[in-house]
Parts: C-alpha cells; sequence; structure tokens
C-alpha cells in the first residue's frame, strides 16, 4: 500500500473535520468520523501504517463502537476505477464486516454496498469537480466539500432504508485477528532468521517441540524448523491482539490499561510497551494476558507497525456501556482464534465440556479444579455452573485452572473473564499436573487492591480435565518429565501398588497425580484416550485404577468422533477417590447421538441422566459390570472396548473355550528391513526363478479363507561368492544394484541380501482388521510380509481343518473384536499376544462325529470369498453354520447375543471414523 503524502493526509484529516461538521449541523444517522490514528504518526515517523483498515472511518454513535463504513482516499492522479484501489477496499469492508464503503480521489466518487455476497454500485459522481492534480485538492477544498454532503446525504438514505447497517466494531475482531496472525506471521518469522540469533531460534524450535506440539496432532519430525518460526510468530501477534483486546476492555475498570495502551501507541521502543504492560499486570489478576515476555518484543518494524494500528483502531472506543453478552462474545471470538490458529485438533468442544462438567458436579459447594487447563473449555464451563447457584464471587474463590505453559493460560484466563468478573480474582496460575501438591503456595494478584495474595492450593472436591494425549516415545527423552513420573510411580510403590510401565501414556500417569490432589470421595472426571482400554499379558490400567477409586463411568461416542484428530478415539472416566476400594457397580456407556448435531437442550437432558445415573436414556446404552466380573474379563484377554456392548453371556461360554496359548505360538511375518529390495521384483531384473518366493504382503488382498500371494520377494540362502561359483549372474547382478543401497536393518543381518526366515504358519490373521474378521491358511513355502500375524499348531495337526472352521466362527471374530480397540478412523488395533492371550471354542471337547458335522459344512463355506462382518452376521449360511457350531457346544441360546455384541462393536468401530 502506498503510504498517503503530506498534503494527502492534510486534505484525509480535512475530509474527516468535515465530515464531523456534517454530522453535527444535520440530523444523519452518522455521528462520528475517524481516521487521524491510522493516518498519523503514532511513533512511526509520519509513514503509513495503515493496512488492516478504511482511510476513513464513519461510525453511527459517538462512542465509536458501531462503524457504519470505511473509505478509501486517493488523490486525482489516481484512477478511480484502479483495480487495486477498489479491492483494497473489498478487503477491509469484509475484514470489518461493514456493508457499504466509498472510493474517493477529490474528483470522482463511487459508493458500493453490499447485496448478500455482492458489491454493487450504488452511486458515482464523475467529472463533478476541477481537480486535476494533488495541488488542485487543496485550493479546491470548497468544489469538493459541496459533493462530501451529497454523499453523505446518499449514504444516510442507504442506512435509513436499512439497505445497509451498522457493525459492532468487536465484532471484528475475529477477521483482524485471523488477518494479523496469517499474513504478518510470514514476515516476522523471516525476521526472526534474518536477525541470526541462534539463541532465540533454538528457543523457538523448543518451544514447539515442548509447548505447542502438546497441542498439535503434527509430528515435530515433519514439521521445518521455517514453520516453527511462522508458529512462534503467530502466538506472538496473537498474544499482543489478545492484549490489546482485553486492555481496551479492562480501560474502564483499570487505570493502569490506559498508560500501557497510550505508551504503545506513542513509542517506537517496545521495551518502554513492555515495561507499561507488565506494571498494568503487577496490579491486576490478569498475568496470563497482560504480562509481556522479552521475547514478545523481538518485533520487525512491519509487526510493530501493525500491533500499534490495531491498537489505533480500538484507541478512544468506549467500551464502558458494553452489554455483558458483547463483552462475552468479544472474549470468544478472540479465543476461537487462538484455539484454531496455534491450538488446534485438541481443544475441547464446548459441547463435550458441558457434558463432562454437568454429569459430574454434583455438590455445588465445591472447589474444583482444570489442571490440564488447556484453552479454558472445561474451565469455563465449572465457572458458568457455580455462578448460576452461587453467584459470580463465590464461582471466581473456589474454581482454579492451572496448565504447565503460558499459551493455553493467556486464552483460558480470557476464557474465565467476562464483565462482571473483571475486579474478582482468577484462580489460574502456571504449573504442570505432576508437580501440583496440596498445600502448593499459589501467587494470585487481587485486581481490587493490586496485592499479592498467596493461597494454598486446596483439596479438591473435583478434577475435571481434558488430559493431554502424550505418547510415551515422546515422554523417552525428556529426562524432567520422567523424573515426574518416576516419582508417580514412588507414590504408587508406598501404597504398595504396581507401578507403571515406562512405556505408559502420561495421560495414566496424570490420573495418578489427580488423586493427589483430590479429597477422600473426591471425584474424577477426564477425557483421555482410549488406549488405556486395552488388554496386555491379561493386565490393564483399570487395575492400577480400582487401587486408588471407585470406578463409576466409562464414557464413549458410538456414533461420531468427539475430535477432529482421526488418530484419537477418546472416552470419559469418572472415578471416585477411596482408601477402601468395593466391588461397586460400573457403567460403561455409549453415547448413541453425535454429540455435534444436539441442540444445548438435548445437551443438558442427556448431562442429567448421566449424573441421575439413570439407566434408561433416549441418548445412550448402558452396560454395568462389577469389579470382579471385569477382573475376570481381562484374565480371558479381553480388552475393556468390549465391555462397552453388554457381554454377560461371555461367562456362560467360557466353559467350552480354551485358551489360544494351548492351541498356537504366534509370531509377526517378516520384516524385511528394506521392502524395495526384497519385494515386489520385477522380471525385467531377469533375477533366477529358484530365487523369486511367493510372498504374501497384505491381508486386504487375501479373498477368500486360504491365502495365495499377491506378491513376491528375494529369497536367497547362498552367500554372494556361492552365487558367484554358480555362475547365477541375474542374483549377483541384482544384489550388486543395491550395494551402495544398504538400510540399517539390513546391515544387521549376517549378509545384508538375505531375508531373514519366516517362523512356520498354518493360518495368518491380520493385526488392523477393519472390515472382515477372518482366519487364512496359508501354504507352507508362502513368505509373509510384517503386517500379518502368523499361528503354527502346536501338535494337533489333524484336526488343522477342525480348527480353522473353529477361527471363523462369530464366536472368534468377537474374540478379535474382544482384544483390540478401535482406531480414530475405523480399524481395530490388535496384537498378535492380545490374541494368543484370548480363548477359542475347545474343539477337544467335540465328539468324531461332532467334528465331522463342523468340517462338512466348513468345507462348502470355506470356498466363498471372505465376506464382510456385517453382511456375514446376516448371511443365512453363516448363520446356520454358527447355529450348528455352537449347538455342538450346547450353547445355541447364545448365538444371538454373540451378534448382537460383535455387531454393535464393529458398528461403533466404524461410526467413530467421524
Amino acid at each position: 500500500m502506498v503510504e498517503l503524502k503530506s498534503n494527502e493526509r492534510s486534505e484525509a484529516i480535512e475530509l474527516i473535520k468535515e465530515s464531523q461538521r456534517l454530522f453535527e449541523k444535520n440530523d444523519f444517522v452518522f455521528k462520528e468520523a475517524s481516521g487521524e490514528q491510522s493516518l498519523g504518526k503514532n511513533g512511526n515517523n509520519d509513514k503509513r501504517a495503515s493496512t488492516l483498515f478504511p482511510d476513513v472511518l464513519y461510525y453511527v454513535d459517538e462512542f465509536q463502537t458501531q462503524v457504519a463504513l470505511g473509505w478509501e482516499l486517493k488523490m486525482p492522479d489516481t484512477d478511480i476505477d484502479d483495480y487495486e484501489l477498489y479491492s483494497n477496499a473489498v478487503d477491509k469492508a469484509d475484514r470489518l464486516k461493514t456493508n457499504a464503503f466509498v472510493l474517493w480521489n477529490f474528483k470522482e466518487v463511487l459508493v458500493y454496498y453490499r447485496d448478500e455476497n455482492e458489491w454493487k454500485l450504488s452511486k458515482r459522481w464523475t467529472d463533478l469537480i476541477d481537480n486535476q492534480s494533488r495541488e488542485d485538492v487543496i485550493q479546491n477544498r470548497t468544489s469538493w466539500k459541496k459533493i462530501l454532503l451529497e454523499v453523505v446525504i446518499h449514504l444516510n438514505s442507504l442506512f435509513r432504508e436499512t439497505i445497509v447497517h451498522s457493525v459492532p466494531v468487536l465484532s471484528s475482531t475475529e477477521n483482524l485477528a485471523i488477518d494479523i496472525s496469517e499474513k504478518f506471521s510470514v514476515e516476522l518469522a523471516d525476521f526472526y532468521q534474518k536477525e541470526g540469533n541462534r539463541k532465540f531460534l533454538i528457543e523457538i524450535k523448543r518451544w514447539y517441540d515442548n509447548e505447542l506440539m502438546e497441542f498439535s496432532s503434527n509430528d515435530p519430525k515433519n514439521i521445518s524448523d521455517g514453520t516453527k518460526y511462522q508458529l512462534f510468530a503467530k502466538n506472538v501477534l496473537l498474544s499482543w491482539i489478545n492484549r490489546i483486546t482485553f486492555a481496551n476492555l479492562l480501560r474502564s475498570t483499570h487505570n493502569s490499561m490506559f498508560k500501557a495502551l497510550d505508551t504503545l501507541l506513542t513509542k517506537s521502543d517496545f521495551k518502554e510497551v513492555q515495561s507499561a504492560f507488565n506494571e498494568a499486570t503487577a496490579i491486576s489478576d490478569f498475568y496470563t494476558i497482560i504480562h509481556c515476555d522479552d521475547n514478545e518484543i523481538k518485533l520487525s518494524s512491519a509487526a510493530i507497525s501493525i500491533i500499534q494500528e490495531y491498537a489505533s483502531f480500538l484507541n478512544g472506543k468506549n467500551f464502558k456501556n458494553l452489554e455483558h453478552d458483547e463483552f462475552r462474545n468479544t472474549l470468544e471470538k478472540i479465543i476461537h482464534v487462538s484455539k484454531r490458529e496455534l491450538m488446534g485438533l485438541f481443544t475441547t468442544p464446548e459441547k463435550l465440556a458441558k457434558i463432562i462438567v454437568y454429569s459430574t458436579i454434583e455438590n455445588l459447594n465445591s472447589d474444583i479444579i482444570d489442571p490440564c487447563v488447556g484453552s479454558g473449555t472445561i474451565a469455563s464451563e465449572v465457572l458458568e455452573v457455580i455462578e448460576q447457584s452461587k453467584g459470580v464471587e463465590y464461582a471466581h474463590n473456589h474454581v482454579w485452572a492451572a496448565d504447565k505453559y503460558k499459551l493455553p493460560l493467556q486464552v483460558a484466563n480470557i476464557s474465565l473473564s467476562s464483565k462482571d468478573s473483571l475486579n474478582l480474582v482468577n484462580l489460574v496460575f502456571q504449573k504442570d499436573l505432576l508437580s501440583q501438591k496440596v498445600n502448593d503456595i499459589i501467587s494470585i494478584t487481587d485486581p481490587k487492591t493490586g496485592e499479592i495474595n498467596n493461597r494454598k492450593l486446596p483439596e479438591f472436591d473435583y478434577v475435571i480435565s481434558n488430559l493431554p494425549f502424550i505418547r510415551s516415545e515422546r515422554t523417552a527423552g525428556d529426562d524432567l518429565e520422567r523424573k515426574k513420573m518416576d516419582e508417580i510411580n514412588q507414590y504408587l510403590k508406598e501404597k504398595q501398588i504396581k507401578p507403571l510401565g515406562e512405556k505408559k501414556d502420561w495421560y495414566q500417569y496424570g490420573i495418578i497425580g489427580i488423586e493427589r490432589i483430590l479429597k477422600d470421595s473426591g471425584k474424577l472426571a477426564v477425557i483421555t484416550s482410549n488406549s488405556w482400554l486395552k488388554t496386555k499379558s491379561k493386565s490393564n490400567y483399570i487395575e492400577t485404577l480400582f487401587s486408588l477409586f471407585n470406578i463409576k463411568k466409562v464414557i464413549i461416542s458410538s456414533n461420531g468422533r468427539w475430535f477432529d484428530n482421526a488418530d484419537v478415539v477418546t472416552v470419559i472416566l469418572i472415578a471416585e477417590k477411596t482408601r477402601n476400594p468395593s466391588n461397586n457397580k460400573i457403567q460403561f456407556i455409549k453415547l448413541k447421538t453425535d454429540i455435534h448435531t444436539m441442540d444445548n437442550n438435548d445437551i443438558e437432558k442427556l448431562s442429567e441422566s448421566l449424573l441421575l445415573d439413570e439407566e434408561e436414556s433416549t441418548f445412550y446404552d448402558i452396560a454395568t459390570y462389577s469389579k470382579t466380573e471385569i477382573e475376570e474379563y481381562i484374565q480371558s484377554g479381553l480388552s475393556l472396548n468390549i465391555l462397552f456392548h453388554n457381554i454377560k453371556w461371555f461367562k456362560d461360554i467360557e466353559s467350552v473355550t480354551i485358551p489360544m496359548r494351548k492351541v498356537f505360538v504366534a509370531n509377526r511375518g517378516i520384516k524385511s528391513g528394506n521392502d524395495k529390495f526384497f519385494y515386489d521384483i520385477s522380471s525385467e531384473e531377469k533375477i533366477e526363478p529358484e530365487f523369486i518366493a511367493p510372498l504374501l504382503m497384505n491381508s486386504k488382498k487375501i479373498k477368500g479363507f486360504f491365502a495365495t500371494p499377491d506378491s513376491n520377494a528375494f529369497f536367497v540362502d547362498k552367500t554372494l561368492e556361492e552365487l558367484r561359483e554358480e555362475n547365477k549372474s541375474g542374483a549377483v547382478n541384482y544384489i550388486n544394484k543395491f550395494t551402495d543401497k544398504q538400510t540399517k536393518s539390513q546391515q544387521s543381518y549376517l549378509h545384508w541380501y538375505q531375508l531373514p526366515k519366516g517362523k512356520p504358519a498354518d493360518f495368518v490373521t491380520t493385526l488392523n482388521p477393519d472390515k472382515r474378521l477372518f482366519w487364512s491358511r496359508v501354504p507352507s513355502d508362502l513368505l509373509i510380509n510384517q503386517r500379518l500375524t502368523t499361528f503354527k499348531l502346536i501338535d494337533d495337526k489333524e484336526n488343522k481343518e477342525l480348527v480353522h472352521a473353529l477361527l471363523n466362527t462369530y464366536f472368534s471374530q468377537f474374540m478379535i473384536e474382544a482384544t483390540g480397540f478401535g482406531r480414530g478412523l475405523g480399524a481395530l488395533d490388535t496384537t498378535k499376544d492380545g490374541i494368543l492371550d484370548s480363548v477359542m471354542l475347545n474343539y477337544t471337547l467335540l465328539s468324531t462325529d461332532d467334528k465331522k458335522d463342523i468340517v462338512e459344512i466348513w468345507k462348502n463355506l470355506s470356498k466363498k470369498d471372505v465376506p464382510d462382518i456385517m453382511e456375514q452376521l446376516r448371511d443365512e449360511q453363516w448363520l446356520e453354520f454358527n447355529k450348528v457350531v455352537l449347538e455342538k457346544f450346547n450353547k445355541k441360546m447364545l448365538l444371538p447375543k454373540i451378534i448382537e455384541s460383535l455387531s454393535q462393536s464393529v458398528n461403533s468401530r466404524s461410526n467413530q471414523r467421524g
């Protein structure tokens, strides 16, 4: 954008003055005109800083809180139909959400208005003023002022006839924040790199890897340094937008904000600006919003200009009479931008926050904390619940929020603020969950007096949180975090509870951390990944929880994901801290409706039903088990994911089952170490046929119950020297092509070109099934890739066909489903050990005739292609086969229940695709 010359600026100011005179002289809808803030000095040496706002703004109120429209000004040497002039005006109107604009070059005038999503020309004044040059404009002020009156009269008619309307200043804050953070973060990131301060750049990378990664689904290995710099720049710019917006809203109750904002507008040295804001912080309770770090004043001149321009736009606006709803709406908008631009996929959806809060809190006379507050959605809902009954002051004295990082705390502190609470404390502090202890001293500034009050962290009645999902691999290299996790394990040992393994995800330690700050009989309600539902080696995380809590509810969605992240399925865990765990009933609850499609009234009804422990509801299904029953299921290898589908019938079939470990040894298929070298060999390579072996690469390509090769593999058991001696030139030439392309895995082999020998197998099944649950037999010479699990009969070869039949019954398909847990894209996550820990129908209990009958039916069925499981459950031939099998075990009556549990589990898993 070209900067305004001195005569341009003077004429723009003259136009503003004349507009103001017209408003005062007449009874127009317009009351105020401004523009000198963005046209003026602002510490920028008279340079044009304005890139966001029109040159002139009209307001419909004297407080300048309702914007009518903007003007774009040029001198006569710029054509009024210039495309850049028009497109800039459109951009600025869209940014401010205004519905009209004026293009003016002191010679011609165009007025546009918005008709739905289209800009239409309302009126045009052409060549009515004898202004041909910049000098003519100054000399002919009287002439152009006459035309100005005509333009204002026309604009007034557009508003009077409601063709267009004004918009609140604060309604544009969201658009402005997005524009500033997205457009100017690139320039600021480039400034960081050009400055060449390696320490600072390292700090940025660590900020991303340690802090932002907690709120992102991205793999840091796939993120460039440049992207990290840009995200940090975006964070800095959004912090300034939040700081400036909030400081303007605070001006009517906090005089210190006037000085801070005035310093921002008049000083070019941002160290002075930082000092002014930090002085204001010292006498308010908004440290995480207003406080300014050293890294936030490392700014390019362009970033300084845009920050000052945003401050100029809000300067002078009087928000004293702002309605509570508009105040709240403004805060929500700037929170939304920070969530979307930085915190990404893991912010808690508002409806989910309502459910976990309203279905948990029973006693309103309580101390409550969200110790991993994130963007503050849950804490904000807690505050609202308490306020409704106990009043705003009580709520602000009993609702706490904490986080390890500053980024979410700024957003959370804004989230917990309202027009009615600006003189009340926000009990928000920076501390990670695993370090939080009862009686910790927390320093909180009293916004009424500016004095610092030291408060002791109480034992809490409720701890409600969306715990960050940090995989064990992420914490493995973090010595400080591992030390805190070791302290959690020491705490468990002192209670004579088995410590958690190193491969447990962080949130499992976090739940134990929560137990330490809960009162006896206090309630925990957390959102976590569903990964803890997995049973491994006949052990489950819930056994640790049983030692500390009476578990009340485990809630999952059977219709849609709660979060947009495709990789994570989440559950709500509600439990009560106890010193004497009981064999209480535990509810496994499936929500039948996608919560994102529910209105607030239904969300409230759902939450109330959950709080009242209602067994019947249109919103969910419940399956209830005792602690003892769950422990028995775990010993049968079942993961808790299957408990949502009422498997009470399982104990009625256990007597006719046999542990899989008594029947099979299991292995993963071959891990080649270099698929490009070993697999899918082209005939153009001219390798001798004896070195090309059949290969089963992927279960998706298995069509039937007898697996056939879907690829091939290069397989030699001779050394390179032996191949040369035997003149096997095809194999030798192929090996030589890859001599310099070996992977690290290959280099660990005895001979890098020899594919490891796979273990012999009788059957295979996939580790990540989706719509097909099946077992296929494999020929002895078939190589099998690591994507599949192989099973070898221990000693009962004569019953191989019978075993194959039983492995493909509905019950064995149920067992595959029951040993895994659903992933976000609908696939089932299983392991060979998990399957091996489960059970199958015990074929040794069958008579010879029974075995023959089953095999005879199976021979015909096994010739079919493997069907989708839901089709299979409805297929008459498959139904008849399963009836016969279960009848042989005297368990025919269980068939409908097996089908129901299996179909429900598959449907829920599929629906979690979102």
